[in-house]
């Protein structure tokens, strides 16, 4: 029998059977996309688990693997039943990246959990060994000494503000110390002589271990403790042996008050002499103002030297006291002096724009590090006022003057602001720094912050168009890499990888010092890192010239074209500035030509013209040294 159109038929059935698989397949896919969804919710929901548990603490950083592995092994895979062998492997691998996801976020609690354990452990330590102090005949020193084991811990906690911490930890157990001793003392008048004397003596206990505030503190406690017995002393006496005893007690007060200031490098008033002859007429101290007057003069004498030659003289005085005699006055005042002149040497090295502000009488405009990214005019004209105040302290003290720019305070704080800069504010941070300032102020900064500073600051430069942010961002990052804040590095490199970069280095920049080999070392490396190449291979030359720039030749001589620079623009740039050295320019190109000149960059980028066998600078016949300006 003929079925009329039975090929269409089929066709059509067919065309059916094939739509209906196609949704089948569709519904099987869908199927497979959930349970991945599902899957990777349920990863996230483990790892805020362990989350919340390391913040409330019923999680530790040990366990945080463990908890992770058993809940993941818990986990009922997707289901992917119906996919072909094609999809089964894209879903398979999508659940692997899903776990590998989610062990890396586990990993980064870890790290959190690690801090919050390390600053528990420290400060719960710190409050114990505290505690031991408060014991009679605790041995302070001791204790003091046994926080530093808290060193590692307390790095990983605190981080840059640990040593702070630390230090603070320690005056105030020396402070409580003293605090104890005077309450132990307060009702016994020769304990709280003996008290002021280790306050204010020649080989006093806490003359040294507490600041001179703290210690007047103490001392001016300690005479009210003092006046209190003397009060009850008085009161058992007739009224004119209490009114005696109490101006002897008021004139002791009064001369050992003008000792601590004078020793301090006050300049009483004329009203203050007044008050100070008032206080000590008809009593022991009576006369004694020539001496304070004459100890005054020597005094502020004493601190417009520098501090070695001041140390100097002191010595010499305590030489004449001991071989000719003098009254306790001078010997207190010389004793009080001789802390402050070594209080002073401490920080002409450690904080000489205090130094200057002090000896100028003008207070710092305070320097603030998020100047650099939001006000970098203001930022940069701090700076340059700084370095004049460094370069004025180093005329009057010498070279052994410390050539800090930022003060101990606004260094901690720069230190603490630039460890939270993300990569971007580090870059724009010293681009900033470096077009406001200078480069010698730039590198002089990056040496205090230090870490990655000095990498980050020399390259920061580039970062004006996309590939020298690029290279830029690149050293950032392999410094991150290198150096990480928990102290672990990501990247384990080989030990002979910085022997290899200065072979390197030396073998496309000859004319290069070691030392300049030394700086540029860790440059090239984090660059290497950062740009995502392996550990196990060298730099390329293409490396150092994004870094450091690319040897060219001008007239005959091998000059380095700064990283960043276009070559051309260079050489032309060098080329017209010999060219209009006139008369000399002739002589300039075949000195090169013959190797007897070469070129180096100054600290702003400009090529200086020396001798190539002295290093010596060329000077022109204008008298001045031959300098080529480059615009980059």
């Amino acid at each position: 029998m003929d079925v009329p159109n039975a090929g269409a038929v089929g066709a059509a059935v067919k065309g059916l059977a094939d739509g209906i698989g196609q949704q089948a397949d569709a519904i099987i896919r869908a199927r497979a996309g959930e349970g991945l969804l599902d899957y990777q919710i349920k990863i996230k929901d483990i790892n805020e688990s362990i989350r919340q548990g390391v913040d409330d603490g019923t999680i530790k950083a040990d366990q945080i693997d463990s908890v992770y592995k058993t809940a993941i092994s818990k986990l009922k895979k997707p289901d992917f039943g119906g996919l072909d062998l094609a999809e089964m492997e894209v879903a398979q691998r999508g659940v692997k990246r899903y776990e590998a996801d989610g062990y890396a976020t586990a990993q980064g609690l870890y790290r959190t959990a690690l801090k919050i354990e390390a600053k528990d452990q420290v400060d719960t330590q710190l409050d114990q060994l505290g505690k031991l102090t408060n014991y009679p005949d605790a041995d302070i020193e001791k204790i003091n000494s046994m926080s530093a084991a808290l060193d590692t811990q307390g790095r990983l906690a605190y981080g840059a503000q640990w040593g702070k911490i630390r230090q603070s930890w320690i005056d105030k157990n020396w402070f409580n110390q003293a605090q104890q001793r005077l309450m132990s003392s307060r009702n016994d008048g020769s304990a709280l002589s003996a008290f002021n004397n280790e306050l204010t003596g020649k080989k006093g206990f806490y003359v040294d271990k507490l600041d001179p505030e703290k210690r007047n503190a103490l001392l001016n406690q300690a005479m009210g403790y003092q006046a209190r017995i003397e009060a009850r002393a008085i009161a058992a006496q007739n009224h004119a042996d209490m009114l005696a005893l109490r101006r002897e007690n008021s004139a002791i007060h009064a001369s050992s008050t003008m000792q601590m200031r004078i020793a301090n490098g006050e300049i009483p008033t004329d009203q203050d002499w007044n008050n100070y002859l008032t206080s000590v007429s008809g009593t022991s101290q009576d006369g004694t103002e020539a001496v304070l007057r004459s100890a005054m003069l020597e005094t502020q004498r004493l601190y417009s030297l520098p501090p070695e030659k001041a140390q100097a003289e002191v010595d010499s005085l305590a030489l004449s006291l001991k071989k000719n005699g003098g009254s306790e006055i001078q010997y207190k005042v010389l004793n009080a002096v001789q802390s402050n002149i070594d209080h002073r040497r401490t920080q002409l090295q450690k904080n000489p724009q205090a130094v200057f502000a002090m000896d100028s009488g003008t207070p710092l405009e305070p320097l603030n590090p998020q100047s650099a990214l939001q006000q970098p005019g203001e930022w940069g004209a701090g700076l340059k006022q700084r370095q004049a105040n460094s370069d004025a302290i180093t005329q009057k003290y010498g070279a052994t003057a410390g050539k800090n720019l930022l003060t101990t305070e606004e260094l901690n704080n720069t230190k603490d602001a630039y460890e939270k800069m993300s990569p971007d504010q580090r870059i724009q941070f010293w681009r900033n720094t470096q077009a406001s300032s200078s480069s010698a102020i730039t590198s002089r900064l990056a040496r205090e912050i230090g870490g990655d500073a000095l990498q980050v600051s020399a390259v920061a430069s580039l970062a004006n168009n996309p590939a020298g942010y690029k290279t830029a961002l690149a050293v950032e990052n392999g410094s991150r890499l290198l150096n990480p804040v928990d102290g672990v590095p990501k990247v384990r490199l080989p030990a002979d990888f910085d022997q290899n970069i200065a072979t390197k280095i030396k073998s496309i920049y000859p004319g290069f010092s070691p030392a300049q080999v030394q700086r540029l070392i860790p440059v090239v490396r984090d660059y290497h890192i950062g740009s995502g190449r392996s550990a196990d291979t060298t730099p390329k030359a293409k490396d150092l010239y994004a870094v450091i720039g690319k040897p060219v030749n001008v007239y005959g001589s091998y000059v380095i074209a700064p990283a960043g620079t276009d070559e051309n623009t260079f050489i032309d740039a060098l080329k017209i500035g010999v060219n209009r050295l006139g008369d000399s320019a002739q002589d300039v190109k075949n000195g090169l030509s013959q190797g007897v000149y070469g070129f180096v960059p100054d600290s702003e980028g400009n090529q200086v013209l020396i001798n190539a066998a002295t290093q010596r600078r060329v000077v022109g016949k204008d008298g001045h040294p031959v300098v080529i300006e480059v615009d980059k």
